[in-house]
């Protein structure tokens, strides 16, 4: 399925539960989440986190040992 018609259907989803989430289901709030985590990474708007890794011996690493992790 293309991007367009991806992002179609995530924002027909959202319209469709967001009364329900707003009246209190739990459930809908849940799909509404993971509704928008997807829709963020279609379009690419999670920034990559950086994550300090040490040596194992407990050594700091240098500046270009830095790994870049991006979110699921």
């Amino acid at each position: 399925m293309e991007i367009g018609k991806q992002l179609a259907t995530l924002e027909a989803l959202l319209d469709g539960l967001m009364p329900k989430a707003t009246a209190g289901d739990a459930r809908a709030a849940e799909a509404i989440i993971k509704a928008l985590d997807r829709h963020a990474r279609l379009l690419g708007l999670d920034a990559p986190v950086k994550v300090w890794a040490p040596y194992s011996s407990g050594r700091s690493m240098p500046q270009s040992a830095w790994l870049v992790r991006f979110p699921r």
